[in-house]
């Protein structure tokens, strides 16, 4: 089955292996904004029991693997306490409602259960040389908001502040998809000035 996976080089495999570094196999995971279903696939092969979950889920290719229509901007529409861990791949920087939906995902994490959340890295140095020159940061053009409709720029250290003061999630790990020196991506061991898309690893704590 071709299954595009729409996320930028090297992030479902980072992904994938701060999953199988946090997650149990065998745990319940849901997939948010799961697309075609790449990341999906790769979760139910490596042993995890998958939900899937998008705003158009008649994209996802899969029919092995359930999926759900929601919107992530709203509440989610499963039970407190109802996964061991949720992935959300690129997603955050879509949505109007970031705060609330952060909120949600720790409602219906079981408590110790762990969320990954991957979005562009504005705090790189190509993005902070772009905010000084045009006024905004990496992943945040014109053309990055009509064509694929981010409007929210994850600032990594002012959230994870708002996460550790208004949630029961704590930051156990981050790291980054590739070394990036525009146009190029690289595979290489990286840091947060360098690297291209977050990637958070979040522990619940408490009920």
């Amino acid at each position: 089955m071709d299954i595009k996976a729409n996320a930028a080089p090297y992030v479902h495999e980072k992904a994938l292996l701060m999953v199988k570094k946090y997650v149990a196999r065998g745990s319940k995971i849901l997939d948010i904004a799961a697309g075609e279903g790449a990341l999906s696939v790769r979760l139910k092969e490596s042993g995890y029991k998958v939900v899937a979950a998008d705003i158009d889920t008649n994209q996802f290719k899969p029919k092995d693997i359930t999926v759900v229509r929601l919107d992530a901007n709203n509440s989610l529409p499963f039970d407190d306490g109802e996964f061991d861990a949720v992935v959300s791949v690129e997603t955050i920087e879509h949505l109007t409602n970031p705060f609330g939906f952060i909120t949600e995902v720790e409602r219906i994490l079981r408590p110790g259960g762990i969320f990954i959340l991957t979005t562009p890295n504005v705090r790189n140095i190509y993005s902070r040389i772009l905010y000084l020159v045009l006024g905004r940061p990496f992943g945040f053009s014109d053309k990055s908001y009509r064509q694929t409709g981010h409007v929210f720029p994850f600032n990594s250290l002012l959230m994870n502040r708002w996460i550790r003061d208004n949630t029961s999630l704590r930051l156990v790990e981050k790291t980054y998809n590739c070394f990036y020196l525009p146009p190029f991506c690289l595979d290489l061991p990286t840091n947060e000035l360098f690297g291209m898309v977050y990637i958070g690893v979040y522990r619940k704590t408490s009920v």
